[in-house]
């Protein structure tokens, strides 16, 4: 089945210069979405080149045209870049050449790239990805989705892929319309397809999918585990559309509801986003049904809705609705310059969420290292920020966690990289948008002053200059402060404090100080302060002492001894009191 229809093509868009005008070719438009398209023309070589002139003379000048294909005025229109040029050459003749254009998307396939995003709506992030290109990329983005996302990574994509993948993880409608890149777009069209006129054949396929499902997200944030329950579709009645039907159907053939668990986000907006991926989930499983047909219908396009009716096999003259259905694929034949036929594929106008959605589209990524950039933490988490090698202009990650041996409420272990330090980072089930701190690393402008010939040193050291140093060769351990005040276990029971100022020992629970300084001691307390020794007690400077013994004998000694009292001094003793000296003298 086919039909005449009126073909220009035109390279160097549609102001360039028009080809194959009265030549035999043949020409083939392949779309679908969420893909490039790909357009093949099919002529003699003396269609487009002169024999007498230089071989291949025009033919190289089209690479990296634009090639403008119109149908029937504008019922169908292409734009695409030319980007292959075949020439065949067989049997002495002058041959036939072969002309590929791919849609301006195939551009953005230019190499894998890698940066971030960070609170940016899809719309944002995709009007992003598409600029810098040598083509002017029209996009029509309306995303369905309009929330700001925490953070999205783009790692070791092209552009056309990382764009590809957010439709694909967010259940958004990607593809090109012959003019523009559509994102979040569909069924801005609707064509009438009549059963035995302008549509041949037609096949509709019903297929069962599991309805029912249980996600579980655990949250850090909160530190809870969220739960969202896809039930399915309720019972179908009357004129209900055939793929809720069928949903129906399969809601009831799959009896068992599996729990899976959803660990593809930082979950920084809660239960809402496990709300929302369920929604795509219970979405996406309304896909039963598909179709795919043949027709000359020159306007069933991509993106699109056709609306398909025949003849009712009972009542003659009556017309039954066979349904309306989004194009999802199609391709264009033109045989022999102007014998036009498609075959497209299609679903539902009804389904919002594509049949490639898929909930786990998130980059990959390996371990890797970063500078860390902040270790302030605002919610109090111990996290940091770092910057990846690829992250540029401004680009940072999110507040990472970092793995540390012990955890918890008012506990832990808190020891912080610096900022400008490197650390390893790994990823959670290796998703580039799930980064976290392993560890820190040292590198050659960043060395510990550790380590040596058996590895016998082993130390703590912070930014300040305090550091703990464990030596195993001597069995010694040193505590240093940054002022060089220390304490030294030396391995042999001997221990020491040493400072160049003051030491202080403060013991709280006997209301008691000690302190011990070059040129004072003092000891004070506000109720008692007990000095005790089992069997002598002596305090000395220099030619004075006191000393205090088991039995009870104090020695007071010295050049001088002076008693001196304000008031009264009283001296008893149950016994004899003597006083000697050379002179006594009492006034």
């Amino acid at each position: 089945m086919a039909k005449p229809v009126d073909i220009k093509l035109f390279i160097g868009g549609n102001e360039g210069e028009e080809i194959l005008q009265n030549s035999n070719f043949s020409i083939k438009l392949e779309q679908k979405i969420a893909a490039h398209h790909k357009l093949t023309i099919e002529c003699p070589m003396e269609a487009l080149e002169d024999t007498s002139g230089q071989f291949a003379e025009k033919a190289q000048g089209y690479i990296g045209q634009t090639l403008s294909l119109s149908i029937n005025t504008d019922e169908l229109v292409f734009n695409g870049i030319v980007m292959n040029v075949k020439i065949n050459k067989e049997d002495g003749g002058n041959g036939s050449m072969e002309i590929t254009a791919y849609s301006p998307t195939k551009l953005m396939d230019n190499g894998k790239d890698s940066q971030s995003y960070e609170q940016k709506t899809l719309k944002e992030i995709i009007d992003a990805a598409v600029k810098g290109h040598q083509y002017e990329f029209n996009v029509e983005s309306k995303p369905r989705y309009q929330n700001k996302i925490p953070y999205t990574v783009q790692y070791k994509e092209s552009d056309f892929d990382f764009i590809r993948r957010l439709a694909v993880r967010y259940g958004e409608w990607l593809y090109y319309d012959g003019q523009s890149l559509q994102f979040g777009n569909s069924g801005l069209k609707v064509t009438p397809l009549r059963f035995g006129e302008s549509l041949e054949s037609f096949n509709v396929s019903m297929i069962t999918k599991p309805q029912r499902h249980t996600y579980l997200a655990y949250d850090f944030h909160q530190a809870g585990t969220h739960k969202a329950e896809m039930k399915g579709p309720e019972k179908q009645e009357g004129n209900s559309s055939l793929n809720m039907k069928v949903a129906y159907a399969s809601k009831n053939l799959y009896a068992k509801v599996p729990t899976a668990i959803y660990n593809n986000s930082l979950m920084e907006n809660g239960p809402s986003e496990l709300s929302n991926v369920s929604e795509l989930k219970s979405k996406h499983a309304l896909n039963t049904v598909e179709i795919d047909g043949e027709s000359d219908e020159v306007q069933i396009a991509l993106g699109n809705i056709v609306d398909i009716t025949g003849k009712n096999m009972a009542v003659v003259g009556k017309t039954d609705p066979y349904g309306k259905y989004i194009i999802t694929r199609v391709t264009h034949v033109v045989k022999n310059s102007r014998e036009y036929s498609n075959k497209f594929e299609g679903v539902p106008h009804t389904i919002e969420v594509p049949n490639y959605f898929d909930e786990n589209a998130v980059p990959s990524c390996e371990e890797q290292y970063a500078i860390v950039v902040d270790n302030h933490d605002p919610k109090g988490m111990s996290r940091i920020r770092v910057r990846f090698p690829w992250q540029i202009d401004g680009q940072l990650s999110p507040w990472l966690r970092v793995a540390t041996p012990y955890a918890g409420k008012g506990k832990g272990f808190h020891v912080l990289p610096e900022i400008n330090e490197e650390v390893l980072v790994g990823f959670e089930n290796g998703n580039a948008e799930k980064p976290f701190v392993i560890g820190a690393m040292f590198h050659g402008q960043g060395k510990s002053g550790f380590g040596g010939k058996g590895n016998h040193k082993k130390g703590f050291v912070t930014a300040s200059g305090n550091r703990l140093e464990i030596d195993d060769e001597w069995g010694s351990v040193t505590l240093a402060d940054s002022a060089r005040s220390r304490l030294i276990l030396d391995g042999s029971n001997n221990a020491a404090i040493q400072s160049e100022d003051l030491i202080a020992l403060v013991l709280e629970t006997e209301n008691s100080t000690w302190t011990s300084a070059a040129t004072k001691l003092l000891m004070k307390g506000t109720g008692e302060v007990l000095l005790e020794g089992e069997k002598v007690l002596t305090l000395q400077v220099g030619e004075s002492s006191i000393v205090l013994q088991k039995d009870g004998t104090i020695i007071l000694s010295g050049n001088d001894i002076i008693i001196n009292s304000n008031k009264t001094i009283n001296t008893s003793s149950s016994e004899e009191t003597n006083i000697n000296g050379k002179a006594v003298n009492i006034n």
